[in-house]
């Protein structure tokens, strides 16, 4: 079940499991605490992550300690979830809860019609979905639009782990950003610093570098400028700014 050194009191470990109970989760903040078993081992996953489940397959990264209180436990700072392949396994993981407003019934139904291909039906085409009784084409577009959500998300984490932003800033990006929040970033990174608290210009700037923007890409001086204000307005207090105080500023974030 782990990879690294477990005698380490604060080592970083890689997991893989089965999620066998959710004891905690706050639906604000995404913060969670679930035991995972595999190999015979079970071992307590805290930290942000999305929506999991008993019964999902999960894989991920996170420091190891050993809790004053709780005992061992793995505080995880990249988890994904292993999206079921089998009809079986597919139909266990829709009964359990994991898209809201699937139980039992209506999972044995789309499996029974859709087999291993359900899931990629469900994300991708509604319309079929929507054929099925008692289902219609409101559920089946909200049914899509969960799994799409949650396969952005591990693809977000993916893509903003290595620049040092965690879990918990990820998980309000995706909140303010949405489904399609690493397609925003990947366009024009600077929205970062614009919109989600926390996120400064030079963040968003290493991002663009790493993404392949040159330095006179449009949305970088835009940018510089409605972080600048921002910051002067909100951190400052400053309702009015002169024209030399600003270009002050610019020139600091800017490098220029």
């Amino acid at each position: 079940m782990f990879g690294g050194q477990e005698s380490d009191p604060s080592k970083s470990v890689s997991f893989a499991g089965l999620v066998t109970r959710v004891v905690f989760r706050n639906e604000e903040n995404g913060y969670t605490v679930m035991e995972v078993t595999g190999e015979g081992e079970e071992i307590v996953i805290v930290g942000t992550m999305p929506y999991l489940a008993a019964g999902d397959r999960v894989t991920g990264e996170g420091e190891l300690n050993d809790h004053p209180v709780y005992g061992p436990q793995i505080h995880a700072r990249l988890i994904a979830r292993e999206e079921p392949q089998e009809s079986e396994r597919i139909e266990i993981y829709l009964a359990s809860g994991a898209v809201k407003g699937i139980g039992p019934a209506t999972a044995k139904k789309l499996v029974r019609a859709f087999g291993d291909e359900t899931l990629a039906v469900m994300r991708t085409r509604p319309e079929r979905v929507a054929r099925i009784p008692g289902i219609g084409i409101k559920k089946a577009r909200e049914f899509s639009d969960q799994l799409q959500e949650d396969q952005g998300y591990q693809s977000l984490q993916l893509l903003l782990l290595p620049f040092g932003i965690g879990p918990s800033r990820i998980h309000r990006i995706h909140k303010i950003l949405g489904a399609q929040a690493e397609r925003i970033i990947r366009t024009n990174p600077y929205e970062l610093a614009g919109k989600v608290p926390g996120v400064g210009f030079r963040t968003a700037d290493k991002i663009a570098s790493e993404l392949g923007m040159s330095g006179d890409h449009p949305g970088r001086l835009r940018g510089a400028v409605l972080f600048t204000m921002d910051q002067r307005l909100f951190r400052d207090g400053h309702t009015v700014e002169s024209r030399v105080e600003l270009v002050r500023e610019l020139s600091r974030e800017l490098d220029v």
